[in-house]
């Protein structure tokens, strides 16, 4: 309602799209006071803020071993993709990684061939309804692989200069055949094999 003091009306909206809006105000009249149309308003309404953080499922992690980068963008947005850089280089592999609308998680899984620091940063790439952001830099150590390590899940592998062979073994959960490139799967348990490199 109209405050008979002042002359004001407020309306409150909330807005779940990105793009500007024309308002007008119209006053209805009453017995005294004829009815009119306000001017017409542009109120822009801009994308949803955003905020990045990043975690490392191995730090410290192995020479040449896969380290998973995980990325969450909160709140989670509707698209978009989250590129993962090392000191400001993208890495390979990494540089487009696609949100999920529901988590808003993206992972990106790196091996690094040299041991040391690696500042890695994760930048969501922003949609016209979610703004850009960025994550803090996270301080990857990347130590000298010891003769036998392990690596669950997943992984990729860059053999370290000076090494001259990897012995890699394979095993897979109960009634699941273990397998990693370019061997064929194991018959279940584990699987083995030398390459010199």
């Amino acid at each position: 309602g109209i405050n008979t003091t002042t002359g004001v009306a407020t309306c409150a909206q909330i807005y779940t799209t990105y793009g500007p809006r024309s308002i007008v105000a119209v006053f209805s009249g009453d017995t005294n006071f004829a009815g009119n149309t306000s001017p017409s308003f542009s109120q822009p309404v801009t994308g949803a803020s955003t905020e990045t953080t990043l975690v490392s499922d191995q730090n410290p992690s192995d020479q040449g071993a896969g380290v998973l980068f995980t990325a969450t963008v909160n709140p989670a947005p509707t698209a978009g993709t989250v590129s993962f850089a090392s000191a400001g280089t993208t890495i390979t592999g990494c540089g487009s990684q696609p949100v999920n609308t529901s988590s808003g998680v993206a992972t990106c899984l790196a091996p690094f061939a040299l041991t040391g620091t690696y500042s890695i940063v994760a930048t969501y790439s922003g949609v016209s309804d979610y703004l850009t952001s960025a994550s803090s830099a996270l301080s990857e150590i990347v130590n000298t692989s010891s003769a036998t390590f392990s690596n669950t899940g997943t992984r990729s592998f860059v053999v370290p200069p000076g090494w001259t062979s990897i012995s890699v073994t394979a095993w897979g959960a109960a009634g699941v055949q273990a397998s990693y490139a370019p061997v064929s799967p194991g018959a279940g348990g584990g699987v083995s094999s030398v390459w010199a490199v």
